[in-house]
């Protein structure tokens, strides 16, 4: 009978245990809420909505959004997703610099199938968008990545995130509504 460890715990054996590898083996879940009172002028093509501010080294745990009817499903529909920007202050890797607010992965969170469902309609229950029944982004090998690896990044800038919905479709029957977020994640 032998005895076989996760990806995480072989990681741990075998160096010191350090802030990249804390989401393995516990952590602190913290949790950043946000809402915003759209006209229907800020749910069309091409128009973002910044609702959660997160730190580049937390692991996504959980994302729910919540939304009034801001869209009454004419044709076409609001189509939109979940990712990543920059937060407040531009960073560098190396030497490259990336500016404030800057997107970093549109869609590295929730793709455009899945939120289009959650935002068509009014949804006052609040959906899960980040979660391993229905987001095929998200997948058991990517469980314990930290947003800055989400975002595709080649380091942690030890910077601000924002997580954001991005529409990419023009709206037919836009609403006004209000909108929220809820994102849960690890901190060391």
């Amino acid at each position: 009978m032998g005895t076989a460890y996760g990806e995480g715990i072989t990681t741990m054996k075998s160096s010191q245990w350090d802030k990249e590898n804390y989401g393995l083996s516990g952590g602190t879940m913290k949790c950043s809420i946000d809402n915003i009172a759209a006209v229907a002028a800020e749910v069309a093509n091409g128009d973002v909505l910044m609702l959660a501010k997160v730190p580049s080294w937390g692991v996504p745990m959980s994302i729910k959004v919540w939304n009034d009817e801001i869209d009454s499903n004419g044709s076409p529909t609001l189509t939109g997703e979940v990712g990543l920007y920059n937060g407040p202050v531009p960073y560098y890797i190396g030497t490259t610099k990336t500016d404030a607010e800057a997107v970093l992965d549109i869609d590295c969170l929730c793709d455009e199938g899945e939120l289009t469902a959650a935002i068509l309609g009014a949804n006052n229950k609040g959906t899960e968008v980040f979660d391993l029944q229905t987001n095929t982004l998200v997948t058991a090998d990517k469980l314990d990545q930290q947003f800055w690896q989400w975002a595709g990044l080649s380091e942690d800038p030890q910077a601000d995130f924002y997580v954001a919905i991005t529409f990419n479709a023009a709206n037919a029957t836009a609403a006004d509504g209000d909108v929220g977020m809820v994102v849960k994640y690890l901190v060391p």
